[in-house]
């Protein structure tokens, strides 16, 4: 009792000395760590929602256990399972005492993750220095001279959904030795901003793809000894340069769009570096490469370029299977010695196609006036009552590797879905359609195609379609349920019902005993329920079995067939009085051969009967 009195008495001068304060925020400062937090609200341990703590920096110089013990705003153990987290912070770092909004540095071993932060007003919103392992994603690092700077040994680190645009300098930055990493899905443009996704000196082996670097002075720049790296994918548009290597090595630049730039990639100085499938058009220079060597151009377009598509004065280059269309000056413009040109497609109404003042390799290209056209082939149709595929081969008559973009069909005016299209490789497409069939004397149904493929004429296709509607057959299926044995008589109980289970009541059944039709006895019980008797015909130990064959035909079903091999022992029968069987035992071998559409089914059965349970009694005509 006396505890609890006294947390209510620390409770109650906790919130006077609280009521005095000019208002209801307070600061947490730790001169070791560095680390300065304004907390606007007394609870310390608060759901984490964005924005609920404010402050003016953060420095976490390598004590992480310190940071996540003293702060509720960081929590984790550093371990790759459950890394040290901050976030939900806004920071204006105008009066940041580093400079940073977030400082990490000297971290090698743990593992961290600063997410859905807001910093302003910071030299750097983030920034790692000699730090690994860490996460950067979903902040928002905006008006700053800098977005994120990693430097100085930064490896391993994943930058990922920034926004990191409108800064005085550059959005992301890596710079001395930062290897290893990886930037992915980032926003980091606008007019403000010198260089959207900067590497400098030294940063190998990084991973820059799926980024938006637009409407900056450099989309993504690379300079000085950045080597091995892997920049795909990314959308660098309205840029002085959309994609700039200067001085670097063995780089792969693939699948980027870098449109409407002063100049789409350049290159300078770059040797051993791949150059593919990138898109370059509407830009004053498409691709422009000085003074490189040995490197590889292949499967890039560029297209409707104010002054030419790709101009190289380097050795010793491959350009192959490029798409260079109404570029205005030239097409290609070529200096150097030793470069490669084969299996080009230049495209020019003026016929500006090539300007070569070097001593280059031509092997097959196409100098063209217009776009290729697209071929569609039919390979194979095939047609059930669930599915009809269309398989069609899609080639362009030049012999290059097509990538198909788009294929929209409809079926009957409408649209079929995208995943009902398969593509099975060799330039083959099965194309699955919900079935629309056609009776005698109707019009065709009209399939349409439309195919777009990169820097080819669009291809319009149509095929008209015709099925006949598949008749439905209904099956009649027969059992015996029940059969009884004496010497003057073989009964047999059978039921013939349809696919459902249900009794057909109206059946016609023809039955043959050794070949001979015995059709008469045959008495109708109804629901489905038939009784067949026949003459007995006993079989002795080692004779063959009798073949019992039934023909059931009903109004609006096909015609079953069924065989029954049997074989009684007649010292097993005795004659009961009143034409009835007395009780006995029975062991009776029956083959049977039952014909259906899906093939024949055999069965072996040996039935001992020891009690005749029901009994049934012909009417004789």
């Amino acid at each position: 009792m006396r505890n609890k009195s006294k947390i209510k008495k620390l409770v109650i001068i906790l919130g006077l000395i609280f009521a005095l304060l000019p208002s209801n925020s307070f600061t947490l400062f730790n001169d070791q760590g560095g680390i300065e937090i304004t907390i606007e609200n007394q609870d310390l341990n608060p759901p984490r929602i964005s924005g609920y703590w404010t402050t003016n920096f953060i420095h976490v110089d390598g004590n992480w256990s310190y940071t996540a013990g003293n702060y509720s705003w960081c929590s984790g153990d550093g371990s790759w399972s459950d890394p040290y987290t901050i976030e939900n912070i806004i920071i204006n770092a105008s009066n940041s005492p580093t400079g940073n909004g977030v400082l990490i540095n000297n971290s090698k071993s743990e593992y961290f993750i600063i997410r859905n932060c807001t910093i302003y007003n910071a030299v750097n919103g983030i920034m790692l220095e000699n730090t690994d392992n860490g996460t950067l994603k979903i902040n928002n690092c905006t008006k700053n001279t800098r977005g994120i700077w990693l430097y100085n040994n930064c490896r391993n680190n994943t930058i990922s959904n920034n926004i990191a645009d409108g800064n005085l300098d550059t959005g992301i930055t890596l710079s001395l030795n930062c290897d290893n990493n990886t930037i992915s899905g980032n926003r980091a443009g606008s007019f403000i901003q010198y260089i959207g996704i900067c590497l400098l000196d030294g940063c190998d082996n990084n991973n820059i793809s799926n980024n938006n670097a637009n409407k900056n002075e450099y989309g993504i720049r690379i300079q000085w000894g950045c080597n091995y790296n892997t920049i795909t994918n990314n959308m660098v548009n309205a840029n002085k340069s959309g994609v700039l290597l200067e001085s670097c090595h063995y780089n792969t630049i693939s699948g980027n769009i870098a449109n409407t730039n002063k100049t789409g990639i350049y290159l300078r100085y770059c040797n051993y570096s791949k150059i593919c499938n990138n898109i370059a058009n509407n830009n004053i220079e498409g691709f422009w490469v000085r003074d490189c060597n040995y490197n590889t151009f292949s499967g890039n377009s560029a297209n409707n370029n104010s002054v030419w598509g790709l101009a190289n004065d380097g050795n010793n280059n491959m350009i192959l299977e490029n798409y260079m269309y109404f570029n205005k000056v030239m097409a290609l413009v070529l200096g150097g010695a030793n470069n490669v040109i084969e299996r080009n497609i230049f495209v020019s109404e003026d016929e500006n196609y090539v300007y070569d003042y070097g001593t280059n390799i031509y092997g097959l290209n196409y100098y063209l006036p217009t776009a290729p056209y697209l071929y569609i082939d039919v390979i194979e149709k095939l047609f059930s009552t669930t599915e009809f595929i269309v398989t069609i081969k899609i080639s362009s008559g030049l012999g290059f590797d097509l990538f198909i973009q788009n294929i929209e069909i409809w079926w009957d005016e409408i649209a079929v879905l995208s995943k009902n299209i398969l593509k099975l490789g060799d330039s083959l497409y099965n194309i699955s359609l919900t079935p629309i069939f056609v009776e005698i004397g109707q019009d065709p149904v009209l399939l349409s195609i439309i195919i777009t493929s990169a820097n080819h004429w669009d291809k319009n296709f149509e095929m008209l379609i015709a099925v006949e509607p598949p008749k439905i057959v209904k099956y009649l299926q027969v059992e015996i349920v029940e059969h009884f044995y004496s010497l003057e008589y073989f009964n047999f109980t059978i039921f013939v019902f349809n696919e459902s289970g249900h009794g057909i009541d109206l059946a016609t059944i023809q039955t043959w005993w050794n070949n001979i039709d015995v059709s008469m006895n045959i008495t109708n019980l109804g629901d489905g329920f038939y009784c067949v008797s026949i003459d007995p015909i006993t079989v002795s130990l080692g004779e063959e079995p009798i073949l019992l064959s039934m023909i059931v035909s009903a109004d609006g079903y096909e015609d079953k067939h069924f065989e029954t091999y049997i074989a009684v022992d007649p010292t097993t029968l005795e004659k009961g009085p009143g034409g009835y069987g007395e009780e006995f035992p029975l062991l009776i071998l029956i083959i049977a051969i039952t014909l259906t559409a899906g093939g024949i089914g055999v069965a072996f059965i040996t039935v001992r009967i020891v009690k005749k349970r029901r009994l049934i009694k012909l009417n004789s005509n």
